[in-house]
């Protein structure tokens, strides 16, 4: 059970097993104020094997974060302002970030007007498409809603990829303030 069998897809919120729970936050007990978040993460201790067990893990969206920024060569910030933001016309956005390495927040820092919130709902519904143009991958956006884990103690309620959603057909985005 070593951290070679955590992929991608566990990679997630809520599916990861390495001991950092909730205490992702911006100036948490124990954690690093260096640019190593992600070595944090991923130096905890395995408790469990990877996607078996629900416990949300903040930590879990840097990692996202961070394979994104080596992928693209881009910080997460810049990455979703080119990509996102810039697309669907969202102009005032703020994200929090973690001192003093000033890395972008993933799992709590972004914060966007409750229009432009919208507009996120409105390119999910559409499969990934604004205004004709494809900037999420439709089987990401399928994958996003479908049920990964179920939340326990709430019959009914599942967990996606960063989206609680409940069999009722709402769901609440997670990792996004």
């Amino acid at each position: 059970m070593g951290k070679i069998s955590i992929l991608f897809h566990h990679s997630r919120p809520y599916r990861g097993s390495d001991g950092c729970r909730n205490r992702w936050v911006l100036r948490c007990p124990g954690c690093p104020n260096q640019g190593t978040k992600t070595h944090f993460v991923l130096g905890m201790p395995m408790e469990q094997p990877p996607g078996e067990v629900f416990e949300y893990n903040g930590g879990a969206t840097q990692l996202l974060a961070s394979i994104i920024e080596r992928a693209s060569g881009q910080g997460i910030a810049a990455f979703a302002e080119k990509n996102l933001f810039e697309p669907l016309g969202i102009e005032v956005f703020e994200w929090n970030r973690y001192p003093p390495s000033q890395i972008a927040a993933a799992p709590s820092g972004l914060r966007l007007r409750s229009k432009d919130m919208m507009k996120f709902g409105l390119l999910y519904q559409n499969h990934g498409i604004w205004e004709g143009q494809q900037l999420l991958p439709a089987q990401w956006v399928e994958e996003t809603f479908k049920a990964h884990v179920e939340k326990p103690g709430q019959p009914g309620a599942y967990l996606g990829i960063n989206f609680m959603c409940c069999r009722s057909s709402h769901c609440q985005a997670n990792g996004i303030s």
